[in-house]
């Protein structure tokens, strides 16, 4: 998934005051003198109070500037330049937004931003890019997945691309082809003319399924929690139009649930569960190349398309995420539902205390999945729950169950291909570990 763009963590920018260009063929003013001082350059926040004048402005001795004049007589007077020729300060307007036909200098977080998108262009290299350990850039040039185009909580942003996958899955439906300049909202396209699309599944009204929006009784409460479902998106806010949830990333060309059965986000939750690759002597195993040690996850193969993925599943109504995340690892890797109560329970217990160490919250938000619609999309919490003796799992005979056609231990590399999104977060938690994950150092980042 190509990342472009993400949180910086070397500090901003420096971005000093922007100063007026003096006009052609005008000659800088002379050094101000005591009676009216230059004021220092430095960033926001770091100026002196008495080189402000009592309006907060920052006085300069920029070239080309008029005379100073004062605010007031007297003690407190302060030398202020006048308007014209008064350095453009930080506004909270986007870039691009100019006033008195000078740009507006970009707030703090807006620096952040174009400096690490600018981090992120590809670099013509062919694998993923991964940076030191610790460092918050360290995702930032790995770009060879997936992106969508929206920020997730962890502020990287993605682009389409699995969620424009056609036919739609388990249907011969074709989405009306988007271009990828025209995924997002805020790109006017009149032409725009998708595909309406809701299974029969889904249109049967089973227990997890919403009604269709006209149907009588039916008044969804979006961004909030309606009930026992919660329709709050873990990206904040989205758009409702027309009585219906708008996808808070883009267009899909289809619009409908398709295979989901919520309008709006459908939460899942999704466990990773790892250990350390050992050999017989129970020592880790290094990488040849990288040198780091080799991380396994547990692995499911999908019924549905035949595609490895992380063994997660749909978040029930009123259900803690928590409790999803062990149902779920129980049922499609240890096929808990054909066990008999003894069984069962001693799975509980052996998986109790793994499930209730410490775990690493790996991503929350949006996933680009090719179930997702308009009007319908999917969000996730995958969670990584580490073994790192063995001991736990070692005793615990996996079994494919529910949802899983196949599962096992898979070795951690960046030549996986796995489900959805599920790439990218295996990918965040070699990098929380220090495992390996490419042989390929990639850019510098």
């Amino acid at each position: 998934m190509r990342i472009d763009d993400l949180p910086a963590a070397r500090g901003p920018p420096e971005h000093a005051p922007l100063v007026p260009p003096a006009p052609a063929g005008t000659r800088p003013s002379p050094r101000p003198s005591p009676a009216a001082p230059q004021a220092s350059l430095a960033p926001r926040g770091s100026v002196n109070r008495g080189d402000r004048d009592r309006r907060g402005r920052t006085a300069t001795g920029a070239p080309g500037a008029a005379a100073a004049t004062t605010d007031a007589s007297g003690p407190l007077a302060r030398p202020r330049l006048p308007a014209a020729q008064r350095p453009v300060r930080e506004r909270r307007l986007g870039t691009g937004r100019v006033r008195g036909g000078e740009k507006l200098r970009p707030m703090r977080g807006e620096l952040v931003k174009r400096a690490a998108a600018a981090a992120a262009r590809p670099t013509g290299r062919s694998g993923p890019g991964a940076a030191r350990p610790g460092s918050n850039l360290s995702a930032n040039c790995w770009s060879h997945l997936h992106p969508v185009n929206m920020f997730n909580s962890y502020n990287v942003k993605f682009y389409h691309s699995k969620a424009l996958t056609s036919p739609y899955p388990g249907s011969p439906v074709e989405r009306s082809q988007v271009p990828e300049d025209k995924v997002g909202w805020l790109i006017e396209w009149k032409d725009y003319n998708p595909v309406e699309y809701t299974a029969m599944s889904v249109l049967a009204g089973p227990s997890w399924a919403d009604p269709q929006i006209n149907d009588k009784g039916f008044s969804p409460k979006f961004n909030e929690r309606n009930g026992e479902v919660e329709r709050r998106s873990l990206n904040g806010l989205y758009v409702v139009e027309n009585g219906r949830p708008r996808n808070p990333v883009g267009r899909t060309g289809l619009t409908g649930r398709g295979l989901l059965g919520r309008w709006g986000p459908n939460h899942a939750a999704d466990p990773i569960v790892t250990r350390w690759k050992r050999d017989r002597s129970g020592n880790k195993i290094a990488h040849p190349v990288t040198g780091k040690n080799i991380l396994q996850f547990v692995a499911i193969k999908r019924r549905d398309c035949g595609e490895w993925a992380i063994p997660g599943g749909m978040v029930d109504p009123g259900e803690k995420i928590s409790t999803t995340l062990k149902r779920e690892f129980e049922e499609e890797a240890l096929n808990s539902l054909q066990k008999s109560p003894e069984e069962k329970a001693e799975l509980e217990k052996r998986l109790h205390k793994l499930f209730s160490q410490e775990h690493f919250v790996v991503y929350r938000g949006y996933v680009d999945d090719p179930r997702n619609t308009d009007n319908a999309w999917m969000e996730t919490e995958a969670v990584n729950y580490h073994d790192e003796t063995g001991e736990t799992m070692d005793n615990l005979p996996l079994e494919a169950g529910d949802d899983a056609g196949v599962v096992k231990w898979v070795d951690i590399s960046e030549k996986i291909k796995l489900y959805a999104s599920h790439s990218y977060f295996i990918k965040l938690v070699t990098e929380k570990r220090g495992a390996h994950w490419s042989e390929d150092p990639g850019p510098e980042c």
